[in-house]
Parts: C-alpha cells; structure tokens; sequence
C-alpha cells in the first residue's frame, strides 16, 4: 500500500475506532463480556481481520511498520480487541505464506 493511500485507509480507521469501536470497549469494561454480535461486523467492516493478508489474497498487504500503528490505536480503545484482531492477523499471515496456488485461488 503507497504511502497517501495507507495515509487515508489509517486515518479513516482512527476516525471509526474513537467513533464506534470505543463504545464497544466500554462495554466490555462494564459487563466484562465482549458482544461479537456488536464487535465482529465492524471489525469485517474496516479490514481488521485482514490487515496483514497480502492484497493478493484480499487484504490490506500493510508491512509491519503500517501495522503497528493500527495496534496502537486498538490498545488505547481496549486491550482484549487489540489482542483478538492480533491473533487474528498473526495466523491469517502465517497461513498466507504457507499455502499453495490452489488454496490461495479460493
């Protein structure tokens, strides 16, 4: 991703983090559960789940440096989102670099 494009795609998503994401965070806070229901369409919505799938494969492609500001801004929202969608993109690159041609078409 080129730099004006990453510019606009980060700032977007700090702009929905602070605007639909932190109420989730508080929410978690208060109930001490986390509502997928609320969280997950969302997270789908700004790319969360596939911040370092190569573009190839449908992903954003970001570099580890793009990256680690986007865990920034989940952190200061909540600790346990930042640590799913981290999960998340930690498997979903391993997986990428491991598959074949085949597993990547589909």
């Amino acid at each position: 991703m080129d730099d004006a494009t990453y510019r606009d795609y980060y700032a977007d998503f700090v702009k929905r983090a602070r605007e639909e994401l932190h109420p989730i965070g508080l929410e978690i806070e208060e109930t001490e559960h986390i509502d997928k229901e609320k969280l997950f369409p969302i997270l789908r919505e700004i790319g969360a789940f596939g911040w370092q799938t190569p573009e190839e494969l449908g992903g954003a492609g970001l570099t580890i440096k793009q990256y680690y500001p986007f865990m920034v801004e989940l952190a200061k929202i909540h600790g346990g989102i930042r640590a799913l969608v981290h999960v998340h993109n930690s498997l979903a690159h391993s997986f990428s670099g491991m598959a074949n041609d085949e597993q990547k078409a589909e």
